[in-house]
């Protein structure tokens, strides 16, 4: 009897033109150019779903290309595409991998931008969940990724974090960060400093 296949999502076949790293609106995200440039990120005018938001290319565990979501500068909220199933990825995860894990583990957060601050403090070994609870596929690619009892650092940016890290405890050895009070890069900081990377 053979096993079904595992649904995947499908790479792009194209990829978006004028993404722009030196846009205005970039300056009030407070990150640097080389890290925009690194991972992509760059302001979008054209037309579609992502008009006039901060683009953010989306690359799966095989380093392709399977979305571009979209981080509006109005209100904060990230705009994915209907045909994109987040449940069956992680953001970053060959940077992470490629960052090398195993012994001192990883940090998993809830907001795909953390990825690119926490890189600007030298934290490259990071992930983040594009859904609001982790599924079976993110949580084997943790594994992959860490093994069990591995190490995971949880940063949670959601009220809605128990869910997940109930999912997690069985598997690794968590330690939870909350968010609490300061400003968003004094609590990263925070963190960093807390892990000890």
């Amino acid at each position: 009897m053979s096993s079904l296949p595992r649904a995947r999502n499908k790479p792009l076949d194209f990829t978006l033109r004028g993404i722009d790293v030196d846009h205005p609106v970039l300056d009030a995200m407070g990150l640097q150019r080389e890290t925009l440039t690194a991972f992509g990120v760059g302001y979008f005018g054209g037309k579609g779903i992502m008009h006039n938001k901060v683009v953010i290319p989306f690359h799966n565990a095989d380093g392709l290309l399977v979305a571009y979501t979209g981080y509006s500068p109005r209100d904060g909220s990230i705009t994915y595409p209907k045909t994109f199933n987040r449940r069956l990825e992680l953001y970053n995860v060959l940077g992470a991998e490629i960052a090398g894990l195993r012994e001192d583990g990883l940090v998993l957060v809830t907001d795909l931008l953390n990825v690119l601050r926490l890189y600007e403090l030298r934290v490259y070994r990071v992930v983040a969940l594009p859904t609001e609870k982790l599924y079976a596929p993110q949580l084997k690619q943790i594994r992959d990724l860490v093994g069990d009892g591995g190490r995971v650092d949880f940063v949670p940016w959601t009220r809605e974090y128990r869910k997940t890290l109930a999912v997690l405890l069985p598997y690794f050895h968590v330690r939870l960060h909350r968010y609490y009070e300061g400003s968003e890069d004094e609590f990263l900081a925070q963190v960093v400093q807390s892990i000890g990377w």
